[in-house]
């Protein structure tokens, strides 16, 4: 029998366990990651935000961007942390051209060859000579004055800035240069266009400088033990040219007063000037954008800025061969507008009416107003066979002084009186009244010869021409020309005035006086008002000038367009109209007592101004502006 087993259930497997689908996508899904990532990353990139960022503007952000040159002789202050310098126009400070020497390797010229030349012999120092580096002018010294280059020694702040003094010389102005530099001999004749001649005396200068001081003190007490600080911190103004001007330019010296916050205050008046608006000009707006970081206490400096010019080693004549040698001559004989003007020719004719007294030669009461006659012969015009336009047009005739003994001949050399300009033209002028055949008389007699210049400046050949139409040689320097009869002087009709310019020259120059140091007086006028009935001149006709004087104000006449008060000597105001009024200013006689000023514009005659100088404590003149000339009214 089989044996009974109990029955083994059979095994079950159990069922795999199944997995969540998430478990089958992390794979793919890390391989996805991995992709996208590395898909990223080789991707372009831009640059980053500060890249994109232009580079800052050296106009906008107020810094001057100087090339440093390898250091040279020239005189540089002692090293100290500089205040910043305000915006600045781009720059001039660029090497001076090639010298003479170096055309001879050029096309030989049409003009004979020319040796380089100087036209003074005064010597001119140049701060960055080698040779003249020891040979500053010196400067007038007050008490405790002493030298300064660092005025103000400071540490930079923790931002950075440049708060310290003026320790060094600030970077050069860049408003003398522009893209495209002019050629040298447009510089120099835009330089030689602003000659003025204008110096004062070293004790003029210290007078200035002592009532300048005055007023200081008047105004606080704890200005009046102020002293004048020296201060010599800016390069030199380029002259690019290099071609030897009228009159070896002298430093501009500025007068600054800079309150406790580093203010400098706007009237700044100079007590030497170049001798050139252009330089003049230069010099003001260096020292204006000039930032003068904070003081302990007040300062008064007296800043000098030199002229980059040595006139041991300028080019002359200039390098352009399309003038012939003649002209540059001419060129060479200005002497500057001092003798062309009513004041010079009548501190011409008092001098020379002190040496006749002295010689005895002709009975003179004293004074020097004596009325002298007129010549009233026919006497030929000095020639100008070249007729090319001159920088600066000539006076259109020389006044010459004679001293004519009983039977008619010279008792000595002619004198010139009053100037064209030009000693080119008066010399000529002198050796035709040498030809002149006086009426004899019954005792010596002096005469006033008026000599016409045939310059016609509105008819001369351009200097900008290409050509030019020359004479022949044997009429090049013709020193006895063609004789024309007598002409009626120039009225106003022979004159285009532009009404609606002349409106826009006088609104806009009065803005322009209003807004400058010299015209602050013409917004308080009840004190010009006094300045002028305290200090009018007593050998000026007033009432060719002012209607009326009274306490509150002044009223012009009524043919005059305006009237206002400068702050300024006289022999400054010529300049001040020319910069203010953006004209051309040149002496037009005078008006009643008073020098006449002819103001152009592109070389046609717009105003006239009559100036009247005041004598006053401070220096300052009343100005009339007229819409046609006075004289012929």
């Amino acid at each position: 029998m089989a044996q009974d087993r109990t029955p083994t259930p059979p095994k079950l497997t159990p069922p795999l366990p199944q997995n969540p689908l998430w478990r089958w996508l992390i794979a793919p899904m890390l391989l996805v990651s991995l992709g996208l990532h590395g898909l990223i990353l080789f991707i372009p990139t831009g640059p980053a935000e500060e890249e994109l960022l232009p580079p800052p503007d050296p106009e906008e952000d107020g810094v001057a961007v100087i090339k440093i040159d390898p250091p040279s002789a020239s005189p540089t202050a002692t090293s100290a942390n500089p205040g910043t310098v305000k915006t600045a126009r781009p720059s001039t400070a660029s090497p001076p051209p090639a010298r003479s020497t170096a055309r001879s390797a050029a096309p030989a010229p049409r003009n004979p060859p020319r040796v380089n030349r100087r036209p003074s012999d005064r010597p001119s120092p140049n701060p960055n000579s080698a040779d003249n580096a020891g040979l500053v002018a010196p400067i007038p010294e007050l008490d405790n004055a002493d030298q300064t280059t660092d005025p103000n020694p400071q540490s930079p702040s923790a931002e950075g800035r440049a708060t310290s003094d003026i320790g060094r010389r600030p970077p050069d102005r860049t408003d003398e240069v522009t893209a495209a530099e002019p050629p040298p001999f447009d510089n120099y004749i835009e330089i030689f266009k602003t000659y003025t001649g204008v110096q004062l005396s070293e004790t003029d200068a210290n007078e200035a400088q002592a009532n300048w001081l005055q007023v200081l003190s008047d105004r606080a007490p704890n200005l009046a033990d102020l002293t004048i600080r020296p201060l010599k911190i800016f390069e030199p103004l380029p002259y690019a040219a290099n071609i030897c001007l009228p009159s070896p330019p002298d430093a501009a010296r500025i007068l600054v007063f800079i309150d406790a916050e580093g203010t400098p205050e706007m009237y700044q008046p100079f007590v030497q000037r170049t001798k050139y608006r252009a330089f003049d000009n230069a010099a003001e707006d260096r020292v204006r954008q000039y930032d003068f970081p904070d003081v302990d206490e007040p300062r008064a400096y007296r800043v000098e800025v030199d002229v980059n010019y040595d006139e041991t080693d300028c080019d002359w004549p200039p390098a352009v061969d399309r003038l012939p040698d003649d002209y540059f001559t001419v060129l060479e004989s200005y002497v500057g507008p001092a003798l062309t003007t009513s004041r010079g020719a009548d501190e011409t004719k008092a001098a020379w009416l002190q040496t006749l007294r002295e010689s005895g030669a002709i009975d003179l009461p004293e004074g020097d107003d004596l009325d002298l006659p007129k010549w009233e012969g026919f006497i030929p015009d000095v020639s100008y066979p070249l007729d090319i336009c001159l920088p600066v047009d000539p006076k259109d005739q020389v006044e010459v002084g004679v001293l004519v003994l009983p039977d008619g001949t010279l008792s000595a050399e002619p004198v010139t009186l009053r100037s064209t300009g030009y000693q080119y033209f008066d010399d000529r002028a002198r050796d035709l009244v040498k030809t002149v055949a006086f009426t004899p008389s019954d005792t010596p007699q002096i005469l006033v010869v008026e000599v016409p210049v045939a310059y016609n400046a509105d008819d001369c050949q351009p200097l900008e021409s290409e050509t030019f139409e020359l004479p022949s040689a044997d009429t090049r320097d013709q020193r006895t020309p063609v004789a024309r009869p007598p002409s009626e002087p120039d009225t106003n009709a022979a004159i285009a005035f532009d009404p609606a310019l002349q409106t826009d020259l006088l609104e806009n120059g009065r803005q322009q006086v209003e807004a400058s140091p010299v015209g602050t007086l013409n917004q308080q006028l009840a004190l010009a008002a006094a300045s002028l009935a305290s200090g009018w001149p007593a050998d000026i006709e007033q009432s060719c000038f002012l209607a009326d004087i009274t306490a509150e104000s002044f009223q012009p006449v009524e043919t005059a367009a305006d009237a206002l008060i400068l702050s300024e000597d006289a022999s400054q105001a010529p300049a001040t109209l020319s910069r203010l009024y953006e004209t051309e200013a040149a002496d037009a006689g005078d008006y009643c007592g008073a020098p006449l000023i002819q103001m152009s514009r592109s070389g046609a005659p717009q105003l006239f101004a009559s100036v009247i100088p005041l004598s006053n404590e401070e220096a300052s003149v009343l100005v009339v502006f007229w819409s046609a000339d006075p004289q012929a009214q």
